[in-house]
């Protein structure tokens, strides 16, 4: 069975190294994204957040705080999630 583009390059981010998904995270941040790079963001953000489940929960923890301080009437500047994510990944991770 062939697998289709999207398993491809599933199947490709399993297998590279956090630091090197981290470093195209950041990459892909700075740059203007095309319709492809926002879709490899997504998969990237996506296989980080599968290997550190903790990292994902502290972006939501992250949402949840901004949520509360807008509904109490305070405004913020939102949430940096990328910033957020990566910030929770162990660093032994990050420069392994």
């Amino acid at each position: 069975m062939t697998m289709s583009p999207r398993d491809k390059m599933l199947a490709l981010l399993a297998k590279t190294p956090t630091p090197t998904l981290v470093t195209a995270l950041l990459t892909l941040e700075a740059s203007h994204r095309s319709q492809e790079e926002r879709l490899v963001r997504a998969m990237t953000i996506e296989e980080l957040e599968n290997r550190f489940p903790a990292a994902s929960a502290a972006v939501a923890a992250a949402f949840d705080a901004d949520e509360a301080l807008l509904d109490a009437g305070v405004d913020t500047d939102g949430v940096d999630y990328v910033a957020v994510l990566i910030a929770a990944i162990p660093t032994a991770a990050v420069s392994a």
